[in-house]
């Protein structure tokens, strides 16, 4: 018995000391074989001794293995009476709870043995919450048990001590060893690799180059760069490798090789060539500026090749990249091939693209995004991560209108800085995708390792399309869905999309996808609309299916005058912007681009309720009508929308109201001047969107001299005068009406028109005379007044006397409230018909005193 026990000692310390690596575990055996004999030779029991002992190391450094040499020696040295070898788990044991670990220890009460728990330090993991307690219980039985039972713990370095450090334990008592695990080096993850393929394939495998030629080399070096990382596997990487030899190897006839194309993989020089992701790259329109980019980055990874044969240091290759630009430019496609050019290439040991956004990311409850962005970037090893609209994971803004950057996005950040190394043989390619200022944004603003991790000046920056490229982008895109279009079609099709540029956030390839879908359902429409008979068997799209309105700029003149019907008094208006149009129409004739002939900026001075919004809001339609806005609405915008509410923060404000009316129309502090004036300038803005300042004249001359800029931006002014007391009784006439009230008596040549002429001429020298808001409450009276005494069913009617009656009780108020105006007496004319006679009048506003003209 004795002897197969030194034998089985024998065997342990060989199996040991014949393993690749294990320098402190080696030692460590060897010296407690050396304490065993010495302890023989002076008749010490050893036993009364504690032997729980501390594993520490990273995966795949053989600590299970060694552990089970380890008990097997201890029994076969008498130090443990019963060779039982009891294994389980540190998850295994926090769900079980401490029902489970008293279990294995009542088990083990009566002959003794060894309780091996592995991956130990999951005990203290936040995502096992029985494991604390199990922990806490064990510490306090060990000392109980150390003479039956001992104890082998196994983890990571980092996991372990934490172990050690746990409570107020005396740690040290209880596992006197501790046996550090280092990763393997090159040289002995060559020797493990020796060691596998002699395993596996019985000594039968040949190698090309022998099992330490250049080719082995170089793979275990390439094995190696994950050294350090946390999930690096050691003999797991190489176990992991050999598979992919392996896959390498059985495409080809000879059954006992590995050749240097199946250790190494392709040669990057002729993979790229012979690429499918590269040659689809190649064919997408545009992008120069990104394939350049790619193409230096395969340039350095042919050149690393070859400095690998060369058994030299390889230059530093960044894979993560940030891919900044306009939506629709192509940067998660171009993504996508990137991953799968990089895994052809044999950059990456699989090339599968996992495409994710902050939103997958983020958690509900603290550490939630912490632990999810660590997931995800697990399941990335050996693949590529794009998150696309990266710059969502940044909450804050520094334009003064945002929240700081609250901890659940930040803590997105933080993993992603923490786990991201950006070093040889990490294995993964992690992108960011997003808008150039909203990423430079987050950069600039958030973990300052983020931009050391992601560089701005090695980003791919992705361009808007030219008008040819868009064009080339449309053609294909209907050559792909089999649609034909008129060479007409394209045209305005191209006109759509050169409008649609003007807008902020442009989707470029995107917007050309839209117009392909609307044209579609335009066709339909036109199409479904004939006979069954009469349908044509091809797509072919015309210029209506693209834009119904397409030849709007034809009846543009019409439109303007029907535009401005419900306006009274504003002909030279109308007749300025007939004058735009005309200047339009004949330069688009000849091929000419009116932007820059055509004013957009104006400025529209004059008292209360002459119309300056009313005409300003026209104005969109207008300029709609002729091709210079990419649609007919208006953002509308008070001081109070541009100033904000500390110094610095009108400026952004400014710059966001311009951007959001990109391709229309926008109504308007020395801040907001300033800004103003400088974005005006700017070709984002300049001739893209129609601007208006509207106010008071005396307030708008102060306005416009606040800034020697803002003046020379708004040449064209428009001025609005008070409106004459006749074209007031029209308004009064017209609101009237559109109650359904008629007053046929108020039309010219009627007595009552004088009179209420008269009246209304009382109206305008009063203080706070607001025009054309004025007139439409006079009409709301009389409107009620009507409404009030008709009985029943009866036909809507209105006299004279209740028209005159509603505004002399007005005109009393007025009179009240305030006195005439004296400084501004103004006389206007007045027309008075009678039955066989016409006659023009001069009427003093302030006393309604009248003379022949």
């Amino acid at each position: 018995m004795k002897k197969k026990l030194q034998e089985r000692e024998e065997k342990e310390i060989a199996g040991i000391m014949d393993m690749v690596g294990w320098k402190s575990a080696k030692e460590h055996i060897l010296r407690l074989e050396a304490k065993v004999k010495a302890s023989e030779m002076q008749g010490v029991d050893l036993k009364c001794e504690g032997f729980g002992t501390i594993l520490m190391g990273g995966s795949g450094t053989g600590k299970t293995t060694y552990a089970h040499h380890y008990g097997a020696y201890l029994h076969a040295v008498g130090l443990v009476d019963s060779p039982t070898i009891k294994s389980t788990t540190g998850i295994y044991l926090a769900d079980g709870g401490i029902f489970r670990v008293k279990n294995y220890i009542e088990n083990m009460e009566s002959d003794g043995g060894i309780l091996f728990i592995d991956d130990a330090h999951f005990l203290l993991s936040p995502d096992h919450s029985g494991g604390v307690k199990v922990l806490d219980y064990l510490l306090q039985t060990i000392l109980l048990h150390s003479a039956k039972i001992t104890f082998i713990l196994a983890g990571t370095e980092k996991g372990m001590r934490k172990i050690i450090g746990h409570g107020n334990h005396s740690t040290a008592t209880m596992f006197p060893y501790l046996i550090n695990f280092e990763d393997f080096q090159d040289d002995e993850l060559m020797g493990i690799f020796g060691k596998v393929i002699k395993k596996k394939w019985d000594g039968k495998m040949n190698v090309e180059g022998g099992e330490d030629g250049l080719f082995v080399r170089i793979a275990t070096r390439r094995v190696g760069r994950g050294r350090g990382m946390e999930r690096f596997g050691n003999a797991r990487a190489v176990e992991a490798f050999v598979g992919r030899v392996w896959e390498r190897q059985v495409v080809r006839r000879d059954d006992y090789k590995f050749t240097k194309a199946d250790i190494l993989g392709p040669d990057s020089s002729n993979a790229v060539l012979n690429s499918p992701a590269w040659i689809q790259l190649q064919k997408l329109t545009g992008l120069e500026k990104v394939k350049e980019s790619i193409l230096s980055l395969l340039e350095l990874v042919k050149a690393n090749y070859q400095r690998e044969m060369e058994e030299k240091p390889l230059l530093r290759v960044w894979l993560n990249r940030l891919f900044l630009g306009p939506p629709g430019t192509g940067k998660t496609l171009v993504a996508k091939l990137y991953g799968q050019l990089l895994a052809e290439i044999g950059i990456l040991s699989k090339g599968e693209v996992l495409l994710r956004n902050p939103s997958d990311l983020l958690g509900q409850y603290i550490g939630d995004s912490e632990a999810n962005t660590k997931a995800v970037l697990n399941a990335a090893i050996g693949n590529v991560l794009v998150i696309d609209e990266a710059y969502m994971m940044y909450g804050g803004g520094s334009d003064g209108t945002g929240n700081e950057s609250d901890c659940y996005r930040q803590g997105i950040i933080d993993t992603l800085v923490g786990e991201i190394q950006s070093t040889p043989g990490e294995d993964r390619c992690v992108l960011l995708l997003g808008y150039d200022t909203a990423m430079e944004e987050m950069l600039q603003n958030s973990n300052p390792g983020l931009v050391r991790r992601f560089p701005l000046t090695d980003a791919f920056r992705f361009q808007n399309f030219t008008p040819q490229e868009l064009e080339n982008i449309l053609r294909t895109k209907l050559a792909d869905d089999v649609l034909e279009a008129t060479e007409e079609a394209i045209r305005v099709a191209m006109d759509v999309l050169e409008k649609a540029s003007q807008r902020a956030n442009f989707g470029n390839g995107g917007e050309v996808a839209n117009l392909i879908s609307k044209a579609k359902t335009n066709y339909q429409s036109r199409i479904s609309s004939l006979p069954v008979s009469n349908r044509p068997q091809e797509w072919i799209l015309l210029p209506q299916d693209f834009d119904p309105s397409f030849n709007r700029h034809k009846s543009a003149p019409s439109n303007l005058r029907k535009l401005f019907a419900d306006v009274v008094g504003c002909e030279s208006v109308i007749h300025k912007l007939e004058t735009y149009q005309r200047v339009t129409l004949a330069m688009k004739s000849r091929d000419l681009d009116p932007r820059e002939y055509i004013p957009t900026n104006f400025v529209f001075k004059g008292p209360p309720g002459t119309g300056k919004t009313t005409t300003a809001r026209k104005l969109a339609s207008v300029y709609y009508d002729m091709g210079l806005l990419t649609e007919p609405s208006v953002v509308e915008c008070s001081a109070s929308d541009l100033i904000g509410k500390y110094i610095g923060h009108s400026g952004p404000k400014t710059a966001k109201v311009l951007e959001k009316a990109l391709g229309r129309e926008v109504q308007y502090a020395n801040e907001v001047v300033s800004e103003l004036v400088d974005l005006m300038t700017k070709e984002k803005f300049k001739g893209k969107i129609v601007v208006v300042l509207a106010g008071y004249e005396d307030e708008m001359n102060i306005l416009l001299g606040t800034n020697p800029g803002l003046a020379s931006r708004f040449p064209e002014e428009i001025c609005f005068a008070n409106l004459s007391p006749q074209t007031c009784v029209e308004i009064l006439r017209i609101r009237v009406k559109q109650a359904g009230i008629g007053l046929g008596f108020l039309e010219e040549g009627q007595p009552a028109n004088a009179e209420v002429t008269e009246l209304m001429a009382k109206f305008v020298t009063t203080k706070g005379w607001g025009n054309a808001r004025d007139v439409e409450t006079l009409a709301k009276g009389i409107c009620r007044g009507v409404f009030a005494s008709l009985e029943g069913c009866g036909d809507l009617a209105c006299t004279r006397d209740v028209v005159v009656g509603v505004l002399r009780g007005m005109l009393r108020e007025r009179m009240r409230g305030g006195e005439c105006v004296e400084d501004e007496v103004t006389w206007g004319t007045s027309e008075i018909r009678g039955a066989n006679d016409r006659k023009v009048v001069k009427v003093n506003r302030r006393t309604g005193q009248r003379r022949n003209e």
